[in-house]
């Protein structure tokens, strides 16, 4: 009785503790930056909101995006203003939660706003106007501290009522907060 007692004694002891990453109602907060389009002069900042469940997390999040489009030979700057919301599985992770692989799907409500005059007297006859859509995306993150990670991101932004362009792809990363 007393080597089992000595023995479970010094397995207790010698068990390492991790501190608890993406447990059930945790929050963070991410800031998140990256290219679209694998153009380097149009991009998009962020912030998002996610709290996590069981085996993923809830997200919502708004992001600037800044653009241009080209019409013949001159580039049409135009803006979007994003609201997203939905829902990332985790995928896959290591034992400790270190690294985590999620991927999910958010349905999106955006303002695009055009720039309606060009430098030469022309007019753009397309309006500014609300959109609506759904962004696949994953999300690849390393915690670098108990409250600290870095994300990597990718996504693919659908809009299926947008005049200039109905897809974008982004590419970035984020700064994640653990909350609590």
């Amino acid at each position: 009785m007393k080597k089992s007692l000595i023995l479970l004694l010094l397995i207790t002891c010698t068990m390492t503790v991790y501190g608890q990453r993406m447990y059930k109602n945790q929050s963070s907060l991410q800031f998140s930056y990256g290219i679209i389009d694998g153009n380097y002069s149009a991009g998009t900042i962020g912030l998002q909101y996610s709290m996590y469940k069981n085996i993923g997390q809830v997200i919502a999040g708004v992001e600037y995006s800044f653009l241009k489009s080209k019409y013949e030979l001159e580039d049409i700057p135009y803006s979007q203003f994003i609201f997203s919301a939905g829902y990332l599985f985790r995928i896959v992770s290591n034992y400790k939660r270190s690294i985590v692989f999620s991927a999910g799907l958010c349905a999106s409500g955006a303002y695009e706003s055009i720039k309606s005059n060009l430098g030469d007297g022309k007019v753009i006859s397309e309006e500014s106007k609300f959109l609506y859509g759904i962004i696949p995306q994953i999300s690849l993150d390393f915690f670098l501290s108990r409250k600290m990670a870095l994300a990597l991101l990718v996504k693919e932004q659908l809009y299926f009522n947008s005049s200039i362009s109905t897809n974008h792809f982004f590419a970035g990363f984020g700064i994640k907060y653990l909350i609590n």
